[in-house]
């Protein structure tokens, strides 16, 4: 879902989006930026467009794992053997299932839409071996994954609260390439050391998890906030993932969480929990 960039070169909406009609455009964000991307578009909208709400009106799916093509390609006539990320033309239920379905996006799995008052007759991948997710589990494997691998997300780890080089991503700024917007600050706040840096911790807190923005503790003093946190089902433990002062983010550094006010201990980690070489991903 690429997202729309400022002046600033700074994603600010991301949005799977199909276009439905010669001069309509449907666009899908994620729940928890529902609020925030609605505020953004209508604010940045151009002479003659409108942005209508609708979202009492779709159930959306996704379909996701190795046969989320095979299942997907029952509904549509989109040619899913494309690369990720493809545009294409496609008819809308490819005339076979729900006509009003909608192909919204395809990635390591394929998301669509249907009309809510049809949620019940969705893509049915049993015959694959598929099952439901409810939006619990989901969310459980999304806060534990993105934390065991360090993987940051948008509008939670990765956000216009802190800078690039405070997030740890200073490898893909090109400070060669000549002027370009926030250049100066860049280069002295690299210059000077940023004040805060990204970590992953480890947290004995039994079941509980890191919610956003806990406060990390170093003594009496608070150092740093959780950016998001989740259990690490691949290492059996609570993980996540925060900004840090900068001096207190070497490997076995001990801090503390504070959880819904009880402080569990924590310990920086060196590099992610699982597979930090990305061997798996890598075949």
């Amino acid at each position: 879902m690429p997202p729309a960039i400022t002046r600033a070169r700074w994603g600010e909406c991301s949005a799977a989006r199909c276009r439905s009609d010669e001069d309509a455009f449907w666009l899908i964000t994620a729940t928890a930026a529902q609020a925030y991307d609605g505020d953004w578009l209508r604010d940045h909208l151009s002479p003659g467009l409108t942005l209508v709400e609708e979202t009492e009106a779709w159930s959306c799916q996704i379909v996701t794992g190795p046969a989320a093509r095979s299942v997907l390609a029952g509904v549509t006539s989109a040619d899913l053997a494309l690369p990720r990320l493809s545009w294409q033309a496609a008819q809308p239920g490819g005339g076979r299932g729900d006509p009003d379905a909608r192909l919204l996006r395809q990635r390591a799995g394929v998301g669509g839409a249907c009309p809510a008052s049809r949620h019940a007759r969705g893509v049915r991948g049993a015959d694959e071996g598929g099952a439901p997710a409810g939006a619990a589990a989901l969310r459980h494997v999304r806060a534990g994954r993105p934390a065991a691998k360090g993987y940051r997300t948008w509008k939670g780890d990765l956000s216009t609260d802190y800078t690039a080089l405070q997030a740890g991503l200073g490898r893909v700024i090109d400070f060669g390439k000549g002027a370009f917007r926030e250049r100066d600050a860049l280069l002295a706040e690299r210059a000077a050391g940023p004040v805060k840096r990204f970590a992953i911790l480890r947290v004995a807190a039994g079941e509980e998890d890191a919610p956003y923005m806990s406060r990390l503790w170093r003594g009496d003093r608070v150092v740093g906030e959780t950016t998001s946190g989740g259990w690490g089902h691949r290492v059996g433990a609570p993980l996540a993932l925060g900004m840090v002062r900068a001096d207190l983010v070497e490997p076995g550094t001990a801090l503390e969480v504070e959880i819904f006010g009880r402080r569990y201990p924590a310990e920086v980690l060196e590099s992610p929990a699982w597979d930090p070489l990305n061997a798996r991903l890598r075949g």
